[in-house]
């Protein structure tokens, strides 16, 4: 296991509290790492402070944290469960316990941390396929998103990139607040998506 620094680490923890405490669904081992590796890293190599939006590729981000990681910056607190191939807490007491803490008790902000990562993962493909599609446009309507989101189905629904094309809009439903107030990464993110208000929906580096 990579030795992280100790910045690394309190985050990885903190991630990984809030993903099992706010997960729609259950997310497989290496999906679970993906979602951490994401809400910590975001974009690995460049940020847009316009956007506030970052990109992580799925399988590289899968690969930024190991299961001995997660496992390690939990404490015990935090299991892998052999037969599900998934994390979980070692006991109800735990999460009844992180409930308590002022860093997990707010649920709107654990379900804006998801939605955040998320939305992210959704506007880094949606940007790839727009691109790469003859009829280049410079955003994508809902309907379009959608159909698109579908035909890729398939493909990644076992994966944390399909999580994201599935869950994103419980997680953005479960904190209204921090979606509708302009000034919030999350809302400048959501809005990123399509195209509202003329933000730029290139990601960072493609300027």
């Amino acid at each position: 296991m990579e030795s992280l620094d100790d910045d690394a680490e309190r985050a990885i923890t903190i991630a990984a509290f809030r993903w099992l405490l706010c997960a729609v669904r259950p997310l497989s081992v290496t999906s679970f790492c993906a979602a951490v590796a994401s809400t910590i890293y975001g974009d690995v190599s460049t940020t847009s402070r316009e956007t506030e939006v970052s990109y992580v590729d799925n399988k590289r981000s899968e690969e930024l944290l190991s299961v001995e990681h997660i496992l390690h910056n939990t404490f015990n607190l935090v299991v892998q469960d052999t037969e599900t191939h998934m994390f979980r807490f070692a006991h109800l007491s735990v999460r009844e316990h992180l409930e308590t803490l002022a860093d997990y008790s707010d649920d709107t902000e654990n379900h804006a941390v998801a939605a955040l990562v998320c939305v992210n993962k959704l506007h880094g493909l949606a940007y790839a396929a727009r691109h790469s599609s003859r009829e280049h446009s410079d955003t994508w309507t809902a309907d379009q998103w959608k159909t698109y989101s579908i035909s890729l189905w398939a493909d990644c629904r076992d994966t944390f990139l399909g999580y994201a094309i599935t869950q994103w809009a419980l997680h953005c439903q479960a904190c209204p607040s921090q979606r509708q107030h302009q000034g919030r990464p999350l809302a400048r993110a959501f809005r990123a998506l399509f195209g509202l208000d003329g933000l730029n929906t290139d990601p960072p580096g493609t300027q």
